[in-house]
């Protein structure tokens, strides 16, 4: 009885043995499993900020690239109006001349004459002089 008993007990304790082995195995396994799982996070959230920086590089130089393209065409379109301005004062100071000229003009000349003596007149001036 003894010696059963004290079977017992050595099973039991050989048992206890096994199972407090198998449970620091298995708290082992979790850890490495935790510690596994904090690397994958820690590489996500860097990935994550990697996409997110490379996204807002995109966009800013998206932003840049379009800004850069509307000043192109406005400084086109400032350029054509200035230069349809200076067209249509042109035109308004060869039609003023012409009418000048033709009051102090005692001869007669044809409109197309006189255009072309005012024409002739403007070319002939410094381009800083010029309308």
């Amino acid at each position: 009885m003894i010696e059963a008993r004290a079977k017992t007990i050595a099973e039991a304790s050989e048992s206890a043995k096994r199972e407090r082995a198998e449970a620091e195995k298995a708290s082992a396994e979790m850890r490495a499993s935790l510690e596994r799982a904090r690397a994958e996070a820690a590489e996500m959230v860097r990935k994550n900020q990697q996409e997110v920086a490379a996204a807002k590089a995109e966009l800013m130089e998206h932003a840049r690239k379009e800004s850069e393209e509307l000043l192109k065409q406005a400084r086109t379109t400032i350029e054509e109006e200035r230069r349809a301005a200076v067209a249509d004062l042109r035109s308004q100071v060869v039609d003023l001349a012409i009418e000048a000229a033709g009051r102090l003009l005692a001869t007669q000349m044809d409109e197309k004459k006189q255009r072309q003596l005012v024409e002739e007149y403007l070319d002939k001036l410094p381009k800083e002089a010029r309308v």
